[in-house]
């Protein structure tokens, strides 16, 4: 493989990257089918599938539920002029937003829409995976009911709600920035 990952830049900057034999999923092998060489993340979170002219992002997920992503150069224009990260709280504040579509779909699993989280939850249904939240609440609130079953309900709820924000309703506060209430 040449010094550089393709849309990851040169090979000596990338250390924090270990590489890998194959994906955790076995879809790809260093190596094989134009795969030139496979690399993660410190916590494994994300595996780096490279090609001569590409590479992908393999976002694992602990509940089976992971997903393929195509990484794109970026070539900063001079002068930089701002840069956007999506970190919750640093441009919009959304983590309740997501939080309620949690609470909203375990109370659809539940039939109960006075259903609400507790504040004892929050760790466990903010900063993973929307499956590894459902999964946490429904093994606490209601045992042995299908995670496929919370999934359609989160998106149904997510879809409404973003559609009512689109035409200027929906949940308030939904997204809003930092400072401003």
């Amino acid at each position: 493989m040449s010094d550089s990952i393709p849309a990851l830049g040169p090979r000596d900057s990338l250390r924090d990257l270990r590489p890998l034999p194959a994906t955790t999923d076995g879809r790809f092998r260093a190596g094989r089918d134009g795969v030139a060489s496979i690399l993660a993340t410190g916590d494994s979170k994300v595996e780096f599938v490279a090609f001569r002219d590409h590479t992908l992002a393999h976002v694992t997920s602990a509940l089976g539920y992971p997903a393929y992503y195509p990484v794109h150069p970026v070539t900063p224009r001079r002068p930089v002029r701002a840069v956007l990260m999506d970190l919750d709280g640093t441009s919009v504040r959304s983590e309740g937003f997501w939080m309620e579509m949690i609470g909203r779909s375990i109370a659809s699993l539940l039939r109960d829409p006075a259903f609400a989280l507790e504040p004892a939850d929050l760790p466990y249904v903010s900063g993973h995976s929307v499956s590894e939240h459902l999964r946490y609440c429904i093994d606490k609130y209601c045992p042995g009911a299908s995670i496929e079953d919370a999934r359609g309900f989160y998106f149904g709820h997510v879809h409404r709600e973003m559609q009512a924000i689109q035409q200027g309703m929906g949940l308030p506060p939904g997204f809003n920035l930092p400072g401003m209430g």
